[in-house]
């Protein structure tokens, strides 16, 4: 159809733009393209995420937020119509606002004072169950990029972890006996999350052997 060609010319308008690095003019564009109707799913998709993307390249990181969430919500309601459209930009939106909560995990800090290191663990290992729920979430779209990009943040978010509690100040106030034991009992939390970040780092390598996709991600 003829509005369905100019719709098309419209996307590619904005295409052209965003190669030559005109980002507001190429967001400009991609909302053009979504006000005329749009008429492709696929498309419809890809607009909200790169309107998403160019926010955040300019500087508007709650308007990039709120785009990502639209790409997320208009990819689930293209989908319900039993057509698994966009959910390669779905995939990313929804890794993109994973970063948060990875920022949050690993801006708590381990403290030297004894009796407030435990909340601080407590409170990593809160975010981190958070943000192994969320990258769940991103995996279930079965995108092979943002799967091995999902482990490897996983990976990333154990071994920080572990890390933090190996390096964690010890108490001062115990004698050669005490501190063997209270090394002992760190060892047997931290080591657990390193395994589990050895585990993670495993699957994302075998998960570009599977799909021989090779990225940055694999290379942590």
């Amino acid at each position: 159809t003829k509005r369905g060609d100019r719709n098309s010319v419209l996307f590619t308008i904005a295409q052209i733009h965003e190669r030559q690095g005109h980002l507001k003019l190429a967001q400009d564009s991609y909302k053009n393209y979504l006000n005329s109707g749009g008429g492709d799913a696929e498309k419809m998709v890809e607009a909200n995420y790169k309107i998403a993307q160019l926010n955040g390249r300019r500087g508007y990181h709650g308007d990039a937020d709120k785009s990502y969430y639209r790409t997320i919500a208009v990819q689930k309601s293209a989908a319900h119509k039993g057509r698994p459209v966009g959910s390669t930009w779905a995939a990313e939106a929804k890794f993109h606002l994973t970063e948060k909560i990875y920022d949050e995990f690993t801006a708590v800090r381990i403290p030297a004072n004894p009796a407030k290191q435990a909340q601080a663990v407590k409170t990593k290992l809160a975010l981190l169950t958070k943000l192994s729920n969320n990258l769940a979430d991103v995996i279930k779209y079965d995108d092979g990029n943002t799967v091995i990009a999902s482990l490897a943040k996983l990976g990333q978010a154990y071994d920080h972890i572990s890390k933090a509690i190996w390096k964690a100040p010890l108490p001062g106030d115990l004698n050669k006996e005490e501190l063997e034991t209270y090394k002992k009992g760190i060892d047997s939390v931290a080591q657990p999350l390193k395994d589990k970040a050895v585990e993670n780092y495993s699957s994302a390598i075998n998960k570009s052997y599977e799909i021989n996709n090779y990225s940055t991600w694999t290379k942590v």
